[in-house]
């Protein structure tokens, strides 16, 4: 008889447990740092041009880049692996391609790396980083927390 009911005290506290148990998972779900997608603009204000167009996103400044082909939100920051040279890129209309002043580091306009001018030993040879997007209807989304880095070509030489 008492072991009936102990099995009868576990059955009545199990439900119990479990809803706690969903309860956290729950409250855990909804507390993580998830990607958010954040609103660029209509499409329309992006046509397909040779330049890119320099746009406050969520109080960040960004180059969106429409080829006609690839549609890309690119970060305007180039990341040195030293951490010394952190510039803003500039887009040159009369070489039409993206340069760093700080580096020398230069870009096309989908943000592949060409080449540096100097300071080629002390920087990794890599594309500009950019964010996943995301095409709704007539609207540019990008997914913001989500960086990817642009293209290694080669590393930095110490």
């Amino acid at each position: 008889m008492g072991a009936t009911r102990g099995g009868r005290a576990l059955v009545s506290v199990l439900p119990v447990m479990l809803l706690a148990c969903g309860v956290f998972a729950a409250w855990l779900f909804l507390t993580m740092q998830r990607p958010t997608a954040v609103y660029v603009g209509r499409l329309s204000d992006f046509p397909p041009s040779a330049d890119p167009y320099f746009v406050d996103v969520d109080n960040d400044m960004l180059f969106v880049v429409n080829t006609g082909s690839q549609l890309l939100v690119l970060e305007p920051r180039f990341h040195t692996s030293d951490d010394i040279f952190n510039c803003d890129v500039k887009w040159v209309p009369t070489n039409e391609r993206f340069e760093d002043p700080c580096s020398g580091a230069k870009f096309t306009p989908t943000g592949e790396w060409i080449e540096v001018s100097y300071l080629i030993k002390t920087i990794d040879q890599r594309g500009l980083s950019r964010y996943p997007v995301e095409v709704r209807g007539d609207e540019l989304w990008l997914t913001a927390k989500v960086l990817i880095p642009g293209r290694l070509i080669a590393t930095a030489v110490p």
